[in-house]
């Protein structure tokens, strides 16, 4: 504009917005006010009341009313709070990031707080443009301890104690599992429980005993804390697999709890354990010598060098008792020695007066007073029980015998007849019968 017009303006009078009568404006010596508003309040570019922002020539906004749109940004584009041209997410009035040049921030929220991809107030993980976990935690990190950079609070990395990020990946085995099957959760994926099928939880403790291994020594990487193998000194795994044999038992029938297969308790039939250790002698063999593998120390055979083996069996007989009649203590099924002498007795008859011959010392025959012989059979009944139902000793624990219709002698109760293969009758220092007679 020529000087001589501005000489001409400075006599002429403006309204309000700075407008002289010809709609000339008094800053811009245009048609329009430095927001693009006319002398009418019509915006040169909407054509309207209201600019490209919603404000007006009075700089109030068509929706808020006041002199900040629902950003909180004025017509000069300066935000009310910052006091600048970026929000406190760094959003100017056009809606864009100063940071990435477009409507999201680095976290992929927009101006009004929405991320891109959830089209909610949160992220796929949660978390809102105030990186609070608004979702679960309303803190700034999750439920598990990552934050909106997915930094895990205790570790200050990108994983946490158990090697896991935010999208619950394992950074060694690339999977929801770690190495031992457990998730973020702490859950194993075959158990569904804090624990594996052996005992051990996430954090190596297992659940009984409370320490790194369980009540077999093993860890939950399977290793043995004395052995430093997979296997513990009697060489069972942590299945309870013994290394040789491939079952529940060692080659003696022992297993992990050193309890035996058969006889269930901590010693096999032969009294020995799984140290293979005596429980009478403590020592490797038994008082014949004899070890858990059957082999006699004398001999290094399975016989002594009488001729029996471990159970006592002689080897030429079968039998408990040798050629002559002897069992492995040299003594015959009544209990005396090849000298005569009684076992228990130690003299030459037995508790019931009986000689090595069968002759009782008072009758002088094969019976006693009674009619009982040496085998402690009764001579009319043929049984362990007279008439009376008393034994050799006595002893009364069955009814009498007594007549039936048919006139006939029968008992209320069975009896067992004396088998002189197999039954032997050495009787104890107190009378009472022992040994294989009874079933």
């Amino acid at each position: 504009m020529s000087l001589f017009k501005k000489v001409k303006y400075l006599f002429s009078t403006k309204n309000c917005y700075g407008f002289y009568d010809d709609g000339i404006h008094s800053i811009t010596y245009t048609l329009y006010n430095e927001y693009g508003f006319d002398i009418n309040k019509i915006h040169k570019e909407t054509k309207d009341c209201w600019n490209e922002y919603g404000f007006d020539i009075d700089k109030i906004h068509k929706e808020t009313k006041f002199n900040w749109n629902k950003y909180r940004f004025d017509i000069d584009r300066i935000h009310k709070e910052t006091k600048n041209y970026w929000n406190e997410y760094g959003f100017d009035i056009d809606k864009i990031h100063k940071e990435t040049k477009n409507y999201w921030n680095e976290y992929g929220f927009d101006i009004d707080k929405i991320h891109k991809e959830t089209k909610y107030y949160w992220n796929t993980y949660g978390f809102d443009i105030d990186k609070i976990h608004n979702k679960e935690t309303k803190f700034n990190w999750n439920e598990y301890g990552f934050d909106i950079d997915k930094i895990h609070k205790e570790t200050k990395s990108y994983w946490n104690e158990y090697g896991f990020d935010i999208d619950k990946i394992h950074k060694e085995t690339k999977s929801y599992w770690n190495e031992y099957g457990f998730d973020i959760d702490k859950i194993h994926k075959e158990t569904k429980f804090n624990w594996n099928e052996y005992g051990f939880d996430i954090d190596k403790i297992h659940k009984e005993t409370k320490s790194y291994w369980n009540e077999y020594g093993f860890d939950i990487d399977k290793i043995h804390k004395e052995t430093k193998d997979y296997w513990n000194t009697y060489r069972f795994d942590i299945d309870k697999i013994h290394k040789e044999t491939k079952f529940n038992w060692n080659e003696y029938g022992f297993d992990i709890n050193k309890i035996h297969k058969e006889t269930k308790e901590i010693y096999d039939k032969h009294g020995f354990n799984i140290e293979c250790i005596h429980r009478d002698i403590g020592y490797i063999y038994d008082s014949y010598f004899f070890n858990i593998d059957y082999i006699n120390k004398i001999t290094s055979t399975q016989f002594n060098i009488f001729g029996f083996d471990i159970d006592k069996i002689h080897k030429i007989t079968f039998s408990k008792y040798d050629i002559d009649g002897c069992d492995i203590n040299g003594n015959d099924r009544y209990g005396f020695n090849k000298f005569g002498i009684h076992v228990y007795t130690t003299k030459k008859y037995n508790q019931h007066g009986f000689l090595k011959n069968g002759i009782h010392k008072d009758t002088n025959n094969y019976y006693d007073k009674n009619l009982f012989d040496i085998k402690c059979i009764n001579y009319i009944t043929k049984l362990y029980y007279d008439l009376n139902g008393k034994d050799i000793d006595g002893n009364s624990f069955i009814k009498p015998i007594v007549q039936n219709e048919n006139n006939s002698k029968e008992s209320k109760d069975y009896f067992k007849r004396f088998d002189p293969d197999n039954d032997s009758v050495y009787g104890n220092k107190n009378g009472v019968l022992f040994g294989d007679i009874w079933d």
